[in-house]
């Protein structure tokens, strides 16, 4: 009995100073050595207790009600603008959904600014078009399943908002066509639309083979589609590994077209922050974010675009992020029959980027 009281206290102090250690900090390596399974259980309650926290803080949801759109004092709010430049299929679509599902940002998918610039006239006008195109509901782009997969967020904040202190769009894709003259246009069109608000890029970085590969596999099935399988829309496994050489040949420049938009226009001090973009704007910044870091580790990687956006990095919506990124990278640059000379080339042209020194060709990244 004596022995049985006298562990009883031991686990209970122990037990009160793993919770205060569990509790002060995101890293759970600073919980003192314990049983396996007191460990466990203590840093679970503390993970539990802090997401709950902010659950029973009930943020307030501010968004409008359907058809008002954006008041003058939510639109007036908004501290900074953000879109996501750089290549397609890259990992941009599911940055811009993680950001999206931010309680304190709205980030539009595909909203186009480079089209559609011509015909903006008022920052609320611009503003509630990115806004509904936020919405789930409202772009099939979010919730179309591609191979069980969806961009939207059950229980998160996409399509509403508790404090719009961040705006913005994705656009990746279409801006890895943008010729220098289209984006200086669009982009001064932008600052003048935004009265004052500071413009943010987010570029999103995967490793040049397999964007290569993947761009060059799309281009291949829209190419089949059109000629061969309009009738069955069936694309044999055969043509996915036969890319032709001319076709990875363009794929190759269209990349470091893009490569070189990047370089020009998101200038960073090599680590991925700081910096500045474009020679028309003196208030922008950019970060450079490699897609296999947030697959990683995708906590860090978020926390520091909350820090760079300037929100608050909840604990509930890192844990939603957390469970939706993928656990790995597919390697498309193995679906793709590459030539030496072809691998030689890109290695070669890498080197003028220093945000791709960290990617080759038998790589893991």
């Amino acid at each position: 009995l004596e022995w049985t009281v006298s562990r009883y206290v031991y686990n209970t102090a122990l037990s009160n100073s793993l919770s205060k250690a569990a509790a002060s900090s995101d890293n759970y390596d600073v919980v003192p050595a314990a049983s396996p399974s007191l460990r466990r259980s203590v840093i679970k309650a503390a993970q539990d207790n802090r997401r709950g926290a902010t659950s029973r803080n009930s943020l307030t949801d501010n968004s409008p009600a359907a058809g008002e759109g954006l008041s003058k004092e939510v639109i007036d709010g908004v501290e900074k603008y953000v879109f996501l430049l750089g290549w397609p299929r890259s990992g941009h679509s599911i940055v811009g959904s993680l950001l999206n599902a931010h309680p304190d940002m709205v980030i539009s998918n595909e909203y186009n600014i480079r089209q559609k610039h011509g015909s903006l006239q008022a920052k609320r006008s611009f503003f509630n078009a990115l806004y509904e195109r936020s919405i789930p509901s409202n772009n099939s782009d979010l919730t179309t399943d591609v191979k069980g997969y969806t961009l939207d967020i059950a229980g998160s904040w996409q399509g509403r908002f508790h404090q719009l202190q961040v705006i913005g769009d994705k656009m990746g894709g279409p801006s890895s066509a943008m010729t220098s003259e289209k984006y200086e246009s669009t982009y001064k069109t932008l600052t003048e639309l935004l009265g004052g608000v500071p413009i943010s890029i987010v570029t999103v970085v995967r490793n040049p083979y397999d964007v290569i590969s993947t761009m060059a596999l799309y281009s291949q099935f829209e190419l089949e589609w059109k000629v061969k399988l309009l009738a069955t829309g069936k694309i044999s496994k055969t043509n996915k590994a036969h890319i032709k050489a001319k076709l990875l040949d363009s794929t190759i420049k269209n990349f470091f077209r893009c490569a070189d938009k990047v370089k020009r226009y998101c200038i960073t001090d090599g680590n991925g922050g700081g910096g500045g973009v474009g020679s028309t704007t003196t208030e922008s910044s950019c970060i450079i974010v490699h897609n296999i870091d947030l697959v990683q580790d995708t906590r860090e990687t978020v926390k520091k675009l909350c820090a760079f956006l300037g929100v608050e990095c909840y604990e509930f919506y890192l844990q939603q992020c957390q469970e939706k990124v993928f656990s790995e990278l597919s390697k498309s640059r193995k679906l793709v029959k590459w030539s030496q000379e072809q691998i030689n080339e890109v290695e070669r042209k890498m080197k003028d980027y220093h945000f791709l020194d960290r990617y080759s060709f038998h790589g893991d990244s």
